[in-house]
């Protein structure tokens, strides 16, 4: 038998009617039904590219949070050793450049509880 897994949907009431004048053609049950056109998405040549592209979105996102994390690691680490940081030198010592800074410095203030102030990183006493 081969390894399967279960889930729950939600679909609009539009689908489910779909899916209900399939029921006899595709399958039993809306079960089955479901099943089936999940199958022929998965099984036409022509979404493989969209499934790829899916895929490699994901990977991405995974691989920014996992980023994300080792950089606030090591924004943690810093401000443990230091309450007064050159801004450059933060940017520097985080290995990132001035866009992902901007976007998520306000963040990170929050969260480390720091302030940015004439360009350098003061840590909240």
């Amino acid at each position: 038998m081969a390894d399967t897994d279960r889930t729950t949907i939600t679909l609009p009431q539009f689908y489910i009617d779909s899916v209900e004048d399939c029921i006899g053609i595709l399958g039993m049950s809306r079960t089955q039904v479901i099943t089936k056109i999940v199958e022929l998405f998965f099984d036409k040549p022509e979404n493989i590219e969209l499934v790829e592209t899916l895929k490699k979105k994901r990977s991405l996102i995974q691989s920014k949070k996992s980023s994300l994390a080792i950089i606030e690691e090591k924004i943690n680490k810093y401000l443990m050793i230091s309450d007064n940081i050159p801004l450059n030198e933060f940017i520097d010592f985080l290995n990132i450049d001035m866009e992902i800074a901007r976007e998520y410095l306000h963040s990170w203030a929050e969260k480390f509880n720091f302030r940015l102030d004439n360009q350098r990183i003061l840590k909240n006493k």
